[in-house]
């Protein structure tokens, strides 16, 4: 691109000049007579330093844009997988969060969304049976967490039908599966405790703060708790505002009875800027300035 931009500088400065050489000509100032008229009648091997200014302009503004592109992109990476500033999470997702560290981060947090990960869920369906894990979220904390040009980007259906209860519960299918049902496809998720029946009303690549390496269901969690057992969906993970880790929730953390991971955003952000691209840009940026 930069070198087909010095090309056309190359090529169209003598024209140009000589246009605007004769509208110099009827003006008052020499100097842009002058200027203007010498650049005209220059040969092309003269023109090669404005070629050259072209050329590093055009590449000054190429690395900018890709720089810009690939800090949206690893902005949306790290929402993507954290979900909020901080994720707090047990490692095996079939157990929940001790309750004294769910009201150390409801305490330490402006806001915070809590969810529960359902491994390996059996549905019935019209097209016949399907299995699927399930991320039971509080969905309208989240909306808050989330930037709304963030949570505009990484999910590609809206929210609000997901928080109407009325029926059937309101489901959003994340990723891409075989065995998927369609948008507007209704099943049924059956444990031996319970049946819920519910409606896909939505279909997103991604989602905040929702794995994306195997098909996943999204649901609310306060309307999933209403529909069943609320102990069936006690909190795994929750992810929150930014807060300082102090000694009593490290001393929680590091408690041997649940696994707990921390991760925080920023420095998930800041990881990625390792990458080869972003170095070779970073690179030609200092030398550049």
């Amino acid at each position: 691109v930069a070198l087909l931009a010095a090309v056309v500088v190359m090529r169209t400065v003598g024209p140009v000049a000589r246009r605007l050489d004769g509208a110099a000509r009827r003006g008052r100032d020499v100097g842009w007579f002058i200027g203007l008229r010498r650049l005209a009648d220059q040969t092309p091997a003269a023109r090669a330093p404005v070629a050259v200014v072209a050329f590093a302009c055009a590449m000054a503004v190429f690395a900018i844009v890709v720089s810009m592109s690939l800090d949206r992109s690893r902005d949306l990476a790290a929402w993507q997988l954290v979900g909020g500033d901080v994720r707090v999470e047990t490692q095996n997702p079939g157990i929940p969060l001790p309750p004294r560290l769910q009201d150390a981060v409801r305490a330490r947090s402006g806001s915070a969304a809590f969810g529960s990960a359902l491994q390996i869920q059996r549905f019935e369906g019209p097209a016949g049976s399907f299995v699927s894990d399930v991320v039971a979220l509080d969905l309208d904390a989240l909306a808050e967490l989330v930037p709304a040009e963030i949570l505009e980007d990484a999910v590609d259906a809206p929210l609000d039908p997901l928080a109407r209860g009325d029926g059937a519960l309101p489901a959003l299918l994340v990723g891409n599966g075989a065995a998927f049902p369609d948008v507007g496809d209704s099943a049924q998720l059956e444990s031996g405790a319970y049946v819920v029946p519910f409606e896909f009303v939505g279909a997103s690549e991604r989602f905040p703060g929702v794995s994306t390496d195997r098909p996943v269901i999204v649901v609310d969690r306060g309307l999933l708790e209403d529909a069943t057992d609320a102990r069936t969906v006690e909190p795994t993970f929750a992810v929150s505002d930014a807060f300082e880790l102090d000694d009593e929730l490290e001393a929680l953390l590091d408690e041997p009875s649940v696994l707990v991971q921390w991760t925080d955003r920023a420095e998930r952000q800041a990881s990625f800027s390792g990458d080869p691209l972003s170095v070779w840009i970073n690179r030609f940026m200092v030398l550049l300035g």
